[in-house]
């Protein structure tokens, strides 16, 4: 019997080990893509024009509320979610619960896009700014692909740079794109100095 319990306790302890395995990695690889994402905002979008801001910490009603990219314009202000996921993704704007494949095994997940516009009101909230003027954005930055059709703004990391550079109609004063920029400063949770430069240079004169 205390061998039958031995033999239990250390199957439990493996199957522990790794479950934490495979949660550090994920968080590595959502890491891993975050970054990704962060770099290919900086080195698409003119700096003079885009205001790129990643790993933000916003207050909301339930506590902090991570955000992993906003980006601010005179066009409009981006809410992005990043995820990196291999397989195949099935899912349409509407659905609570999206799901992922890969191989044999098949998990669901909650629909990014309504999870962002939780993100989306608490932007606005802080920024003070018409919930209009945010749009909400999901990005799929690993090898993952859409088994379903895409929604509209759904998309791959090569296309997130276009996607912003499509809204061309200024929406937002000049002068509001920097106080939002110098509001969001102090929420980020990774130091940017090309865009911390240029919004506290801009403002401090």
């Amino acid at each position: 019997m205390e061998r039958l319990i031995d033999a239990i306790s250390l199957v439990l302890i493996r199957l522990a080990a790794v479950t934490g395995l495979v949660s550090r990695s994920a968080e590595r690889l959502g890491r891993q893509a975050n970054r990704r994402v962060g770099q290919k905002l900086r080195q698409a979008l003119d700096a003079g024009s885009y205001w790129v801001f990643s790993g933000l910490e916003l207050p909301g009603q339930s506590g902090t509320i991570k955000v992993d990219h906003v980006v601010v314009s005179r066009f409009g202000v981006f809410i992005i979610e990043t995820k990196n996921f291999p397989g195949w993704i099935y899912g349409d704007a509407s659905q609570h619960v999206w799901t992922h494949r890969f191989w044999r095994s098949e998990l669901p997940f909650a629909n990014p896009l309504l999870e962002n516009r939780d993100r989306a009101e608490a932007l606005a909230t802080l920024l003070g700014c018409d919930r209009k003027l945010i749009d909400t954005v999901v990005v799929f930055a690993g090898r993952g692909h859409f088994g379903s059709v895409m929604p509209s703004n759904v998309v791959y990391a090569d296309y997130l740079a276009p996607y912003i550079r499509e809204y061309r109609v200024p929406v937002i004063e000049q002068s509001d794109v920097l106080v939002f920029a110098d509001g969001l400063l102090v929420h980020e949770d990774e130091t940017r100095p090309l865009n911390a430069g240029s919004v506290s240079g801009t403002l401090n004169g």
